[in-house]
């Protein structure tokens, strides 16, 4: 979104008025920055390294799944330790 209101669209005015090529101009003007924003999102693809954040996102996963189970584990007990009422003979 920045890239067309601050390269697009100044770039899109300066070829259709200054330089005169009307509509066409307006155009290439937006192509110009839909093709930069392609070269870049691309150039950021190829340099990220996939098994890298996917060894950080499980790293993470284990974390917050031990961390829920701890607390699970945790409330378990508490409910163990809650003593139960004592039905002798009646049907619950």
């Amino acid at each position: 979104m920045v890239t067309y209101w601050c390269l697009g669209l100044p770039l899109s005015v300066f070829l259709a008025f200054p330089v005169h090529f009307g509509v066409p101009g307006l155009w290439a003007g937006l192509a110009c920055t839909t093709t930069l924003q392609a070269s870049v999102m691309s150039i950021l693809v190829h340099r990220f390294d996939f098994a890298q954040e996917a060894k950080r996102a499980a790293a993470t996963a284990n974390n917050d799944l031990s961390a829920k189970s701890t607390a699970r584990t945790e409330a378990s007990l508490q409910l163990a330790a809650i003593p139960q009422p004592v039905t002798a003979g009646i049907a619950v």
